[in-house]
């Protein structure tokens, strides 16, 4: 899931102009709660952390930038 994951960054890094902007590598610890999420969901998890950490202005992600996992949710309504 790490490589994974690390390919996913790269990608999108490497394929847009903004990218440059960013640390060549992502963190350790924004490298392993992105990988605990489905392949499927890294993607936009990438994306979502990119942008929320350009919205503030930093040229790294932080795993505050990355949104909760579907996975992680919790059950709704009834279901709880």
């Amino acid at each position: 899931a790490r490589r994974i994951a690390t390919k996913l960054y790269l990608s999108i890094r490497n394929h847009h102009n903004w990218g440059e902007q960013f640390e060549s590598f992502p963190s350790s610890d924004v490298l392993e709660q992105i990988s605990e999420m489905p392949p499927r969901e890294m993607r936009r998890a990438w994306m979502i952390a990119f942008g929320n950490a350009k919205l503030a202005r930093r040229q790294h992600l932080t795993c505050a930038d990355l949104p909760e996992s579907q996975a992680r949710k919790s059950a709704i309504g009834f279901m709880q």
